[in-house]
Protein backbone atom coordinates (compact mmCIF):
# COMPACT_ATOMS: atom_id res chain seq x y z
CA UNK A 1 0.00 0.00 0.00
CA UNK A 2 1.37 3.44 -0.81
CA UNK A 3 1.92 5.98 1.68
CA UNK A 4 -0.18 9.57 1.46
CA UNK A 5 2.56 11.56 0.39
CA UNK A 6 2.97 8.98 -2.34
CA UNK A 7 -1.03 8.68 -3.75
CA UNK A 8 -1.36 12.38 -3.04
CA UNK A 9 1.96 13.02 -5.82
CA UNK A 10 0.34 10.45 -7.98
CA UNK A 11 -3.09 12.00 -7.90
CA UNK A 12 -1.35 14.99 -8.51
CA UNK A 13 0.73 14.49 -11.34
CA UNK A 14 -2.51 12.46 -12.86
CA UNK A 15 -4.66 16.01 -12.29
CA UNK A 16 -1.63 18.19 -13.99
CA UNK A 17 -1.50 15.70 -16.90
CA UNK A 18 -5.31 15.79 -17.41
CA UNK A 19 -4.97 19.15 -17.94
CA UNK A 20 -2.11 19.69 -19.83
CA UNK A 21 -3.99 16.93 -22.41
CA UNK A 22 -7.77 18.87 -22.01
CA UNK A 23 -5.79 22.05 -23.47
CA UNK A 24 -3.80 19.93 -25.61
CA UNK A 25 -7.33 18.80 -27.26
CA UNK A 26 -8.63 22.26 -27.78
CA UNK A 27 -5.36 23.38 -29.66
CA UNK A 28 -5.77 20.05 -31.91
CA UNK A 29 -8.99 20.19 -33.03
CA UNK A 30 -8.94 23.25 -35.41
CA UNK A 31 -5.71 21.13 -36.62
CA UNK A 32 -7.49 17.74 -36.48
CA UNK A 33 -9.73 18.52 -39.48
CA UNK A 34 -11.67 14.63 -40.14
CA UNK A 35 -9.24 12.96 -38.55
CA UNK A 36 -10.31 10.75 -36.20
CA UNK A 37 -7.81 9.21 -35.01
CA UNK A 38 -6.83 12.94 -33.46
CA UNK A 39 -9.81 13.50 -31.96
CA UNK A 40 -9.84 10.43 -30.51
CA UNK A 41 -5.79 10.25 -29.29
CA UNK A 42 -5.98 12.83 -26.17
CA UNK A 43 -8.99 11.33 -24.48
CA UNK A 44 -7.57 7.96 -25.19
CA UNK A 45 -4.26 9.16 -23.55
CA UNK A 46 -6.01 10.57 -20.62
CA UNK A 47 -8.09 7.29 -19.96
CA UNK A 48 -4.46 6.16 -20.05
CA UNK A 49 -3.24 8.63 -17.37
CA UNK A 50 -6.02 7.51 -15.27
CA UNK A 51 -5.34 3.77 -15.27
CA UNK A 52 -1.78 4.22 -14.35
CA UNK A 53 -2.72 6.26 -10.92
CA UNK A 54 -4.53 3.09 -10.10
CA UNK A 55 -2.29 0.51 -11.54
CA UNK A 56 1.14 1.24 -13.18
CA UNK A 57 2.41 -1.91 -14.16
CA UNK A 58 -1.01 -3.12 -15.75
CA UNK A 59 -0.86 0.03 -17.82
CA UNK A 60 3.00 -0.55 -18.72
CA UNK A 61 2.11 -4.10 -19.94
CA UNK A 62 -0.38 -3.03 -22.12
CA UNK A 63 2.14 -0.26 -23.36
CA UNK A 64 4.81 -3.43 -23.77
CA UNK A 65 2.99 -5.04 -26.00
CA UNK A 66 1.15 -2.78 -28.01
CA UNK A 67 3.93 -0.43 -28.71
CA UNK A 68 5.50 -2.54 -31.78
CA UNK A 69 2.06 -2.75 -33.47
CA UNK A 70 1.50 0.78 -33.27
CA UNK A 71 3.01 2.43 -35.81
CA UNK A 72 0.96 2.62 -39.04
CA UNK A 73 -1.90 3.63 -36.84
CA UNK A 74 0.37 6.40 -34.61
CA UNK A 75 1.69 7.95 -38.13
CA UNK A 76 -1.92 8.53 -39.24
CA UNK A 77 -2.64 10.51 -36.15
CA UNK A 78 0.07 13.10 -36.86
CA UNK A 79 -0.74 17.00 -37.38
CA UNK A 80 1.26 19.92 -38.04
CA UNK A 81 2.85 21.35 -34.92
CA UNK A 82 5.38 24.31 -33.91
CA UNK A 83 6.91 23.62 -37.23
CA UNK A 84 6.70 19.75 -36.68
CA UNK A 85 4.53 16.45 -36.57
CA UNK A 86 2.77 15.36 -33.42
CA UNK A 87 0.24 12.44 -32.75
CA UNK A 88 -0.50 9.84 -30.06
CA UNK A 89 2.76 8.73 -30.94
CA UNK A 90 4.56 12.24 -28.79
CA UNK A 91 1.45 11.76 -26.32
CA UNK A 92 2.11 7.97 -25.73
CA UNK A 93 6.22 9.10 -25.42
CA UNK A 94 5.02 11.43 -22.63
CA UNK A 95 3.15 9.18 -20.61
CA UNK A 96 6.01 6.77 -20.35
CA UNK A 97 8.21 9.51 -19.24
CA UNK A 98 5.54 10.29 -16.54
CA UNK A 99 5.52 6.41 -15.79
CA UNK A 100 9.54 6.75 -15.26
CA UNK A 101 8.94 10.27 -13.03
CA UNK A 102 6.62 8.48 -10.89
CA UNK A 103 8.39 5.36 -10.74
CA UNK A 104 11.52 7.11 -9.96
CA UNK A 105 9.75 9.02 -7.41
CA UNK A 106 8.82 5.57 -5.54
CA UNK A 107 12.06 4.20 -5.53
CA UNK A 108 14.50 7.18 -5.35
CA UNK A 109 17.07 5.64 -3.84
CA UNK A 110 17.74 2.58 -5.64
CA UNK A 111 17.57 4.50 -8.76
CA UNK A 112 19.62 7.17 -8.03
CA UNK A 113 22.60 4.47 -7.11
CA UNK A 114 22.53 3.35 -10.69
CA UNK A 115 25.63 5.22 -12.32
CA UNK A 116 23.93 5.06 -15.90
CA UNK A 117 21.07 7.15 -14.64
CA UNK A 118 23.42 9.99 -13.75
CA UNK A 119 24.98 9.48 -16.95
CA UNK A 120 21.45 10.01 -18.32
CA UNK A 121 20.49 12.54 -16.56
CA UNK A 122 23.94 14.67 -17.43
CA UNK A 123 22.93 13.89 -21.44
CA UNK A 124 19.33 15.22 -21.24
CA UNK A 125 20.58 17.97 -19.32
CA UNK A 126 22.85 18.81 -22.14
CA UNK A 127 20.18 18.34 -24.83
CA UNK A 128 17.69 20.33 -22.85
CA UNK A 129 19.89 23.33 -22.94
CA UNK A 130 20.74 22.71 -26.33
CA UNK A 131 16.94 23.10 -27.59
CA UNK A 132 17.38 26.85 -26.53
CA UNK A 133 19.96 27.79 -29.74
CA UNK A 134 18.72 24.99 -31.75
CA UNK A 135 17.42 26.44 -35.15
CA UNK A 136 14.48 24.11 -34.76
CA UNK A 137 13.19 23.94 -31.33
CA UNK A 138 9.60 22.27 -32.22
CA UNK A 139 11.88 19.18 -33.77
CA UNK A 140 14.86 19.99 -30.79
CA UNK A 141 11.90 18.97 -27.85
CA UNK A 142 10.72 15.55 -29.94
CA UNK A 143 14.31 14.72 -30.12
CA UNK A 144 14.73 15.43 -26.31
CA UNK A 145 11.29 13.38 -25.56
CA UNK A 146 12.65 10.53 -27.11
CA UNK A 147 15.70 10.35 -25.46
CA UNK A 148 13.62 10.59 -22.26
CA UNK A 149 11.52 8.03 -22.97
CA UNK A 150 14.72 5.50 -23.43
CA UNK A 151 15.96 6.60 -19.89
CA UNK A 152 12.41 6.47 -18.76
CA UNK A 153 11.90 2.82 -19.95
CA UNK A 154 15.05 1.81 -18.41
CA UNK A 155 14.35 3.57 -15.07
CA UNK A 156 10.88 1.75 -15.03
CA UNK A 157 12.58 -1.60 -15.35
CA UNK A 158 15.09 -0.83 -13.13
CA UNK A 159 11.63 -0.15 -10.55
CA UNK A 160 9.11 -2.69 -11.88
CA UNK A 161 12.57 -5.79 -11.08
CA UNK A 162 12.33 -6.24 -7.07
CA UNK A 163 13.59 -10.10 -6.80
CA UNK A 164 14.60 -13.37 -9.36
CA UNK A 165 10.70 -13.97 -9.80
CA UNK A 166 9.73 -10.46 -11.05
CA UNK A 167 12.82 -10.70 -13.92
CA UNK A 168 11.68 -13.76 -14.79
CA UNK A 169 8.23 -12.47 -15.16
CA UNK A 170 9.63 -9.40 -17.33
CA UNK A 171 11.59 -11.11 -19.57
CA UNK A 172 9.02 -13.12 -20.09
CA UNK A 173 6.69 -10.45 -21.05
CA UNK A 174 9.37 -8.76 -23.15
CA UNK A 175 9.87 -12.42 -25.33
CA UNK A 176 6.41 -12.88 -25.70
CA UNK A 177 5.81 -9.35 -26.74
CA UNK A 178 8.35 -9.59 -29.82
CA UNK A 179 5.82 -12.83 -31.25
CA UNK A 180 3.34 -10.43 -32.83
CA UNK A 181 5.37 -8.01 -34.58
CA UNK A 182 7.39 -11.09 -36.02
CA UNK A 183 4.41 -12.81 -36.97
CA UNK A 184 2.85 -9.87 -38.79
CA UNK A 185 6.21 -9.40 -40.01
CA UNK A 186 6.10 -12.83 -41.51
CA UNK A 187 2.85 -12.01 -43.08
CA UNK A 188 4.79 -8.97 -44.79
CA UNK A 189 6.96 -11.41 -46.02
CA UNK A 190 4.61 -13.56 -47.65
CA UNK A 191 2.95 -10.85 -49.26
CA UNK A 192 6.38 -9.73 -50.95
CA UNK A 193 7.01 -6.82 -48.96
CA UNK A 194 7.01 -3.19 -49.73
CA UNK A 195 9.21 -1.74 -53.20
CA UNK A 196 11.76 0.49 -52.68
CA UNK A 197 14.02 2.01 -55.57
CA UNK A 198 17.29 1.65 -54.09
CA UNK A 199 16.83 -2.16 -52.92
CA UNK A 200 13.57 -3.57 -54.83
CA UNK A 201 11.37 -5.31 -52.40
CA UNK A 202 11.63 -5.38 -48.43
CA UNK A 203 10.11 -6.49 -45.35
CA UNK A 204 8.83 -3.93 -42.92
CA UNK A 205 6.40 -5.47 -41.46
CA UNK A 206 4.26 -3.07 -38.56
CA UNK A 207 6.83 -0.89 -38.65
CA UNK A 208 7.18 2.65 -40.91
CA UNK A 209 10.12 1.59 -42.32
CA UNK A 210 12.28 -1.68 -42.95
CA UNK A 211 15.50 -0.40 -41.09
CA UNK A 212 13.38 -0.30 -37.66
CA UNK A 213 12.05 -3.96 -38.24
CA UNK A 214 15.60 -5.13 -39.08
CA UNK A 215 17.14 -3.63 -36.33
CA UNK A 216 14.38 -4.88 -33.89
CA UNK A 217 14.58 -8.44 -35.39
CA UNK A 218 18.74 -8.38 -33.83
CA UNK A 219 17.04 -7.44 -30.70
CA UNK A 220 14.87 -10.08 -31.00
CA UNK A 221 17.28 -12.79 -32.22
CA UNK A 222 19.19 -11.94 -29.12
CA UNK A 223 16.47 -12.34 -26.64
CA UNK A 224 15.68 -15.43 -27.42
CA UNK A 225 19.45 -16.44 -27.57
CA UNK A 226 19.21 -14.86 -23.97
CA UNK A 227 15.86 -17.49 -23.40
CA UNK A 228 17.51 -20.19 -24.61
CA UNK A 229 21.01 -19.66 -22.76
CA UNK A 230 20.55 -18.15 -19.24
CA UNK A 231 18.64 -20.80 -17.73
CA UNK A 232 15.91 -18.66 -16.26
CA UNK A 233 13.22 -20.09 -17.73
CA UNK A 234 12.32 -23.87 -17.47
CA UNK A 235 12.07 -24.87 -20.55
CA UNK A 236 11.19 -28.33 -22.08
CA UNK A 237 12.45 -30.09 -25.66
CA UNK A 238 9.64 -28.84 -27.24
CA UNK A 239 10.16 -25.37 -26.58
CA UNK A 240 13.89 -25.29 -26.95
CA UNK A 241 13.46 -26.17 -30.52
CA UNK A 242 10.29 -23.88 -31.11
CA UNK A 243 12.69 -21.00 -29.96
CA UNK A 244 15.27 -22.52 -32.43
CA UNK A 245 12.88 -22.56 -34.65
CA UNK A 246 12.22 -19.10 -34.02
CA UNK A 247 15.41 -17.26 -34.40
CA UNK A 248 15.83 -18.86 -37.89
CA UNK A 249 12.58 -17.48 -38.79
CA UNK A 250 13.90 -14.24 -37.14
CA UNK A 251 17.16 -14.11 -39.38
CA UNK A 252 15.32 -15.14 -42.74
CA UNK A 253 13.11 -11.91 -42.26
CA UNK A 254 15.95 -9.83 -41.16
CA UNK A 255 17.77 -10.93 -44.76
CA UNK A 256 14.20 -10.01 -46.32
CA UNK A 257 14.66 -6.26 -44.39
CA UNK A 258 17.81 -5.73 -46.90
CA UNK A 259 19.48 -4.04 -43.94
CA UNK A 260 23.25 -4.14 -43.74
CA UNK A 261 23.80 -2.53 -40.92
CA UNK A 262 21.95 -4.86 -39.28
CA UNK A 263 22.87 -7.73 -40.70
CA UNK A 264 26.42 -6.35 -39.35
CA UNK A 265 25.24 -5.50 -36.20
CA UNK A 266 23.48 -9.46 -35.80
CA UNK A 267 27.35 -11.36 -36.36
CA UNK A 268 28.94 -9.44 -34.32
CA UNK A 269 26.23 -9.81 -31.56
CA UNK A 270 27.48 -13.66 -31.80
CA UNK A 271 31.42 -12.88 -32.46
CA UNK A 272 31.43 -10.36 -29.44
CA UNK A 273 29.96 -13.41 -27.48
CA UNK A 274 32.19 -15.96 -28.29
CA UNK A 275 34.97 -13.99 -27.52
CA UNK A 276 33.17 -13.39 -24.10
CA UNK A 277 31.84 -16.78 -23.35
CA UNK A 278 31.77 -19.64 -25.42
CA UNK A 279 34.68 -19.71 -28.64
CA UNK A 280 32.55 -21.80 -30.57
CA UNK A 281 30.50 -19.12 -31.57
CA UNK A 282 33.32 -16.71 -32.33
CA UNK A 283 34.52 -19.24 -34.72
CA UNK A 284 31.57 -20.19 -36.07
CA UNK A 285 31.13 -16.16 -36.88
CA UNK A 286 33.92 -16.13 -38.91
CA UNK A 287 33.05 -19.11 -40.78
CA UNK A 288 29.47 -16.94 -41.37
CA UNK A 289 30.58 -13.96 -43.83
CA UNK A 290 31.28 -16.49 -47.10
CA UNK A 291 28.25 -18.58 -46.77
CA UNK A 292 26.31 -15.47 -46.56
CA UNK A 293 27.00 -14.77 -49.70
CA UNK A 294 25.80 -17.66 -51.04
CA UNK A 295 22.59 -16.20 -50.59
CA UNK A 296 21.30 -13.98 -53.62
CA UNK A 297 20.13 -10.95 -51.47
CA UNK A 298 22.71 -10.71 -49.24
CA UNK A 299 25.01 -10.81 -52.62
CA UNK A 300 23.50 -8.30 -53.89
CA UNK A 301 23.08 -5.74 -51.57
CA UNK A 302 26.93 -6.67 -50.91
CA UNK A 303 27.73 -5.93 -54.10
CA UNK A 304 26.21 -2.55 -54.35
CA UNK A 305 28.94 -1.40 -52.22
CA UNK A 306 31.35 -2.11 -54.60
CA UNK A 307 29.75 0.65 -57.50
CA UNK A 308 29.50 4.22 -56.87
CA UNK A 309 32.54 4.36 -54.78
CA UNK A 310 34.62 7.67 -54.47
CA UNK A 311 34.02 11.04 -53.28
CA UNK A 312 32.28 12.70 -55.95
CA UNK A 313 28.54 13.73 -55.11
CA UNK A 314 27.59 14.60 -58.38
CA UNK A 315 27.89 10.91 -59.57
CA UNK A 316 25.95 7.91 -57.98
CA UNK A 317 27.37 7.43 -54.83
CA UNK A 318 26.68 3.78 -52.84
CA UNK A 319 24.91 4.43 -49.56
CA UNK A 320 28.17 3.93 -47.41
CA UNK A 321 29.98 6.36 -49.48
CA UNK A 322 27.12 8.89 -49.70
CA UNK A 323 27.25 8.84 -46.20
CA UNK A 324 31.09 9.18 -45.87
CA UNK A 325 30.65 12.40 -47.96
CA UNK A 326 27.71 13.30 -45.61
CA UNK A 327 29.82 13.20 -42.78
CA UNK A 328 33.00 14.49 -43.70
CA UNK A 329 30.91 17.56 -44.75
CA UNK A 330 28.91 17.70 -41.24
CA UNK A 331 32.41 17.65 -39.07
CA UNK A 332 34.01 20.23 -41.09
CA UNK A 333 30.69 22.78 -40.53
CA UNK A 334 30.50 21.48 -36.86
CA UNK A 335 34.17 22.99 -35.83
CA UNK A 336 32.99 26.16 -35.86
CA UNK A 337 31.03 25.40 -33.00
CA UNK A 338 32.42 22.46 -31.74
CA UNK A 339 32.23 22.89 -28.02
CA UNK A 340 28.36 23.39 -27.88
CA UNK A 341 26.86 22.36 -31.26
CA UNK A 342 24.34 23.69 -33.59
CA UNK A 343 21.25 22.84 -30.88
CA UNK A 344 19.46 19.80 -31.04
CA UNK A 345 18.00 18.07 -33.87
CA UNK A 346 19.67 20.60 -36.18
CA UNK A 347 21.47 18.24 -38.71
CA UNK A 348 19.07 17.50 -41.05
CA UNK A 349 17.67 20.79 -41.35
CA UNK A 350 21.37 22.98 -41.60
CA UNK A 351 22.47 20.28 -43.64
CA UNK A 352 21.47 22.05 -46.73
CA UNK A 353 24.32 24.46 -46.34
CA UNK A 354 26.93 22.20 -45.91
CA UNK A 355 26.25 19.43 -47.84
CA UNK A 356 25.64 19.21 -51.62
CA UNK A 357 23.67 16.21 -51.52
CA UNK A 358 21.07 16.55 -49.19
CA UNK A 359 17.62 17.06 -50.78
CA UNK A 360 15.30 20.05 -49.72
CA UNK A 361 14.61 18.82 -46.69
CA UNK A 362 17.88 18.28 -45.77
CA UNK A 363 20.04 14.74 -44.85
CA UNK A 364 19.44 12.88 -41.17
CA UNK A 365 23.08 12.32 -39.70
CA UNK A 366 22.78 8.43 -40.06
CA UNK A 367 25.45 8.81 -37.49
CA UNK A 368 24.15 9.36 -33.55
CA UNK A 369 27.93 10.30 -32.67
CA UNK A 370 28.53 12.64 -35.66
CA UNK A 371 25.09 13.92 -34.87
CA UNK A 372 25.54 14.37 -31.22
CA UNK A 373 28.77 16.09 -31.68
CA UNK A 374 27.02 18.47 -34.11
CA UNK A 375 23.94 19.00 -32.23
CA UNK A 376 25.07 18.86 -28.71
CA UNK A 377 29.01 20.00 -29.25
CA UNK A 378 32.05 17.40 -27.36
CA UNK A 379 30.32 17.48 -24.02
CA UNK A 380 26.69 15.91 -25.85
CA UNK A 381 28.83 13.51 -27.79
CA UNK A 382 30.84 12.36 -24.89
CA UNK A 383 28.31 12.06 -21.99
CA UNK A 384 26.58 9.81 -24.47
CA UNK A 385 28.45 7.69 -25.32
CA UNK A 386 29.51 7.37 -21.45
CA UNK A 387 26.52 5.98 -20.93
CA UNK A 388 27.27 2.67 -23.36
CA UNK A 389 30.41 2.99 -21.19
CA UNK A 390 28.44 2.69 -17.81
CA UNK A 391 26.59 -0.33 -19.30
CA UNK A 392 29.63 -1.64 -20.51
CA UNK A 393 31.20 -1.40 -17.34
CA UNK A 394 28.84 -2.91 -15.08
CA UNK A 395 28.43 -5.61 -17.41
CA UNK A 396 31.97 -6.37 -17.51
CA UNK A 397 32.56 -6.03 -14.47
CA UNK A 398 29.94 -9.19 -13.74
CA UNK A 399 31.24 -11.43 -16.30
CA UNK A 400 35.07 -11.31 -14.86
CA UNK A 401 33.77 -11.58 -11.40
CA UNK A 402 31.12 -14.78 -11.45
CA UNK A 403 31.45 -17.64 -13.34
CA UNK A 404 26.92 -17.79 -12.64
CA UNK A 405 24.45 -17.83 -14.47
CA UNK A 406 24.27 -13.98 -14.32
CA UNK A 407 27.59 -13.83 -15.82
CA UNK A 408 26.43 -15.52 -19.13
CA UNK A 409 23.51 -12.69 -19.27
CA UNK A 410 25.96 -10.08 -19.02
CA UNK A 411 28.05 -11.50 -21.58
CA UNK A 412 24.78 -11.88 -23.96
CA UNK A 413 23.48 -8.20 -22.64
CA UNK A 414 27.39 -6.98 -23.48
CA UNK A 415 27.54 -8.34 -26.67
CA UNK A 416 24.36 -6.37 -27.47
CA UNK A 417 25.27 -3.30 -26.15
CA UNK A 418 28.15 -3.51 -28.72
CA UNK A 419 25.96 -4.40 -31.56
CA UNK A 420 23.44 -1.81 -30.50
CA UNK A 421 26.32 1.10 -29.94
CA UNK A 422 27.82 0.03 -33.45
CA UNK A 423 24.40 0.18 -35.50
CA UNK A 424 24.47 3.77 -33.71
CA UNK A 425 27.66 4.35 -36.39
CA UNK A 426 25.52 3.83 -39.15
CA UNK A 427 21.90 5.22 -38.79
CA UNK A 428 19.37 7.09 -37.21
CA UNK A 429 19.01 4.72 -34.42
CA UNK A 430 17.63 7.47 -31.84
CA UNK A 431 14.74 7.77 -34.02
CA UNK A 432 13.46 4.27 -34.16
CA UNK A 433 11.11 4.58 -30.98
CA UNK A 434 9.48 1.53 -30.70
CA UNK A 435 12.72 -0.48 -31.29
CA UNK A 436 14.47 1.74 -28.78
CA UNK A 437 11.51 0.67 -25.82
CA UNK A 438 12.38 -2.55 -25.87
CA UNK A 439 16.01 -2.27 -25.70
CA UNK A 440 16.19 0.25 -22.89
CA UNK A 441 13.70 -2.21 -21.10
CA UNK A 442 15.91 -5.15 -21.17
CA UNK A 443 19.04 -2.86 -20.24
CA UNK A 444 17.25 -1.98 -17.10
CA UNK A 445 16.34 -5.54 -16.33
CA UNK A 446 19.77 -6.19 -16.65
CA UNK A 447 21.54 -3.65 -14.44
CA UNK A 448 18.78 -4.63 -11.67
CA UNK A 449 19.47 -7.61 -11.58
CA UNK A 450 23.37 -7.02 -11.10
CA UNK A 451 22.17 -4.73 -8.49
CA UNK A 452 19.90 -7.53 -6.65
CA UNK A 453 22.77 -10.12 -7.51
CA UNK A 454 25.43 -7.64 -5.48
CA UNK A 455 22.84 -7.21 -2.34
CA UNK A 456 21.84 -11.21 -2.00
CA UNK A 457 25.80 -11.45 -2.41
CA UNK A 458 26.39 -9.19 0.58
CA UNK A 459 23.74 -10.30 2.94
CA UNK A 460 24.84 -14.23 2.59
CA UNK A 461 28.38 -12.66 3.32
CA UNK A 462 27.18 -10.97 6.12
CA UNK A 463 24.66 -13.65 7.34
CA UNK A 464 28.18 -16.38 7.23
Amino acid sequence: MLSWPIRKTAVLIAVLTGFFLGFALLKSLPLAGANLYVLAAIPLALCVVLAAVVNLEIVFIGLLFSRALLDPLLESTKVAVAGDSMGLGGILNVLVVLLGLILAFRHSKAVLENPTVWRWILFLAVCLVSIWYSPVRGKGIKLFLYFTSYASMMTIAYCVVKDAQSKKFWMGALMLSCLLPVGFADFSLLRGGVHFEDAGFRVQGTFSHPNILAFFLVFTIMLAFYSLKSGIFKLTGFTRTGLKLFILNCIILLVATKTRNAWIACWLFFAAYGLLKEKKYLWLSLLLPPLALLSPPILERARDLLQGTGTNIESELNSFAWRMELWKSGLAYAKDNLVFGYGLNSFRPLSVEFFKGASAGGAPAHNTYVQMLFEAGVIGALLYISIFWSILKAFFKRIKKSASRLSLECAIATAYVISYAFSCAGDNLPDYIAFNWYVWFFIGIILKAIHINYEENINHHSIV
